[in-house]
């Protein structure tokens, strides 16, 4: 299920360390940590191996080294901040894992495991201007978020903001899925935001968890740059992780002399057991002497001597190696940030507090309203009131086609704001999510609205319902499936007739279906000429069956008749099979004879024979033809449809012991027979088509 929440974030810029002069030109490197992001789904069959070699590396690593956010794509559990930011890297298949926003691994092979740790290993070896630490907290089904941000040096000139929620265990359809991104705010890429060399800035945010419990939420902090594809810096948080909850001296305060002693705090109900790894530093990059000790829930820090004029840094470790209190550790590191300034003059007086400025407030952050009925109007409301002295003033914009808020402005509060549902235009069967966005002179804050319609049924439509091959045996024909419903459909296609092949026989959605005509199981026919075949193919879904009728004609080739004889040899060999001969073939005066009634019976023919005249007459009722030739006579008398001929044969018919010969070549130009001669073996080839 798709979680809708709801975020109200504050920017609080400390300007008391915004400075240029007397800075070393070396910029200071901050370890990077390593964000990937995963997208999956729960219908992609190679997602859960890039799950679990995920999950394998982050058992490797330190919170403080990776998080893991899963966009899923088009599914239940999609949101869409985490769409949002699929689309602007492009992806457009699962699982695809993305590394600090710059290096992509597709698929989920067997390998990935090892490409996964390389890459994730190559994002560790690089630096950042930025240092982060993430602050969190759970109260009355909100979680609250704080983070504190030191920019160095040699700053990139465009950077955005992203604070990424995220729920560690999901349960749906039986099966777990880890790291689902629940929401992405203010905005999926990021939302611009401006650093000073040397400064720290404060980014404050309120979540709604709605159904996430709060041992299962957890949150990242992102500084990136989605035009360059880069992330610069990452910061987690978990709940029951290590977290600062106050800083001595505060962060960003102007010091007129060395501190004796500097304390964060780390609000565990029990004692810190190890300190780890401490640094203190200015922003020349020169390292100090510095003693540590831990008091309750205190981690003391003393200077060894005066720290002169500067800004200092001072870094507490993260993970298993620095600041733990049981299995309790840092998942980002802590740190104070200050200046030291020698009071020269003394200052001003304060000016008097000004009016208090507007300031906006929507008690309600988050609407589920359920199931919506279909072709129905849903209104809601919410009050906007301003808890400043100043005019508030403002838009309301809902970011949906389905939702719309009446009215779009306000310019005098408290206000009830109307919103209302158009089902029409929402999707079927899908939790929908919506975000009003308010923006004002008082701040901004977002409202998440989630709703639901349901699907009707899948109903068939099969075009055409008739497939006619004709006598091209050798075509595919495609009939479409198309789903006039709206829940998924699927189902099988299948004929009894073994000569129909489906591709695929096995469907799901709109699909074309191929159909061709497997030869090899065609019913076998003896009788040259044309012959119909019909079939069935049995469409059953379930949104309903049809049956679509086949036809097809089978054409049967007249096959030709290959006699081949030998001079002398009374044998033939025809069609493969051998034939005894009444008498071989023979030469006579340099022309070959071959016996006429052997070749003529064999190519279907009649031979009668009339003793008083001395007459053979031929008759080949196929080709509608009658030949008559006479002993001695070097010619032979052709009827046919084109009427009657005379053709020379030399020598004529001759008769050698009861048996009557003919040219070899008689039987090319009296009936059209291929005739070939191989003089060397003195063999005949005759091919003849009846």
């Amino acid at each position: 299920m798709r979680r809708l929440s709801a975020f109200l974030v504050m920017l609080t810029i400390s300007q008391s360390l915004c400075f240029t002069g007397g800075i070393s030109s070396a910029p200071f490197p901050f370890k990077k940590t390593c964000i990937v992001e995963l997208a999956t789904s729960v219908n992609c069959s190679y997602c859960p191996v890039a799950e679990k070699a995920l999950k394998e590396l982050e058992s490797e690593n330190d919170p403080s080294d990776m998080v893991i956010f899963a966009h899923h794509y088009r599914d239940s559990l999609s949101c869409y901040g985490g769409n949002s930011r699929m689309a602007e890297y492009g992806v457009n298949a699962t699982p695809i894992a993305i590394f600090n926003g710059q290096d992509y691994y597709v698929g989920g092979d067997p390998n990935c495991k090892d490409r996964y740790r390389q890459k994730i290993s190559d994002q560790l070896s690089q630096t950042s201007p930025f240092l982060v630490h993430l602050v969190g907290k759970t109260e009355k089904g909100k979680l609250n978020l704080t983070a504190w941000v030191v920019a160095w040096e040699y700053l990139p000139p465009d950077v955005n903001y992203t604070f990424l929620i995220g729920h560690l265990d999901t349960k749906t359809d039986g099966r777990h899925y880890p790291w689902v991104t629940r929401d992405v705010v203010p905005k999926p890429t990021g939302t611009p935001v401006k650093f000073s060399n040397f400064s720290v800035t404060r980014f404050e945010a309120t979540y709604d968890l709605l159904a996430i419990p709060e041992n299962e939420v957890f949150a990242s902090f992102v500084l990136e740059s989605f035009a360059k594809k880069n992330i610069f810096q990452v910061a987690s948080w978990r709940s029951g992780c290590l977290q600062a909850s106050s800083f001595e001296p505060s962060l960003g305060l102007k010091l007129d002399s060395s501190p004796s002693s500097m304390t964060i705090s780390f609000p565990t109900g029990k004692k810190l057991e190890k300190i780890g790894k401490v640094t203190l530093m200015d922003s020349k990059g020169k390292n100090y002497q510095i003693s540590s000790k831990l008091d309750g829930e205190k981690a003391i820090f003393t200077p060894s001597g005066k720290l002169p004029d500067g800004t200092y840094l001072l870094y507490v470790a993260p993970g298993k190696d620095g600041l733990s209190s049981g299995s309790s550790i840092l998942d980002s590191p802590a740190f104070l940030f200050f200046k030291v300034e020698e009071k020269t003059t003394v200052p001003d007086p304060p000016e008097p507090p000004p009016a208090k400025p507007a300031k906006l407030l929507v008690e309600k952050l988050g609407f589920d309203l359920g199931e919506v009925p279909r072709k129905s109007r849903r209104e809601f409301y919410f009050d906007i009131k301003n808890e400043g002295d100043e005019k508030l003033s403002g838009k309301i914009a809902a970011y949906c086609e389905w939702l719309s808020v009446e009215p779009s402005t306000f310019d005098d509060v408290p206000a009830t704001i109307k919103c209302i549902v158009d089902t029409e235009k929402m999707r079927p069967g899908v939790d929908e999510s919506c975000i009003i966005s308010i923006t004002s002179n008082g701040g901004d804050a977002a409202i998440g609205v989630k709703a639901r319609t349901h699907m009707l049924p899948p109903l068939l439509n099969v075009e055409p319902m008739e497939l006619d091959f004709g006598e091209n045996l050798d075509q595919a024909i495609i009939f479409k499936i198309k789903n006039l419903g709206e829940s998924v459909i699927s189902g099988t296609a299948r004929s009894a007739q073994p000569w129909l092949s489906i591709t695929p026989e096995e469907f799901g959605g709109d699909t074309d279906i191929g159909v061709s005509i497997n030869k090899a199981e065609i019913p076998k026919f003896e009788e040259p000429g044309k012959h119909a075949i019909e079939g069935t193919i049995v469409v059953e879904t379930n949104g309903g069956l049809v049956e679509i009728k086949v036809k097809a004609i089978v054409v049967v080739e007249k096959q030709p008749i290959v006699i081949e004889l030998m001079v002398g040899t009374p044998f033939a060999v025809v069609d493969g099979k051998t034939k005894l001969l009444q008498a071989p073939p023979m030469i006579m005066s340099g022309r070959t004879l071959v016996p006429l009634r052997f070749i003529a019976e064999t190519f279907g023919g009649q031979v009668l024979w009339d003793q008083a005249t001395r007459t053979t007459t031929l008759k080949f009722e196929s080709k509608k033809v009658e030949i008559s030739l006479r002993s001695g006579e070097a010619r032979a008398t052709i009827k046919d449809e084109a009427g009657k001929r005379t053709v020379e044969l030399v020598p004529g018919l001759t008769i050698r012991n009861g048996t009557s010969f003919v040219p070899l070549r008689f039987f090319s130009e009296v009936l059209g027979a291929t005739v070939e001669w191989f003089a060397q073996e003195k063999r005949i080839k005759i091919v003849y088509l009846p």
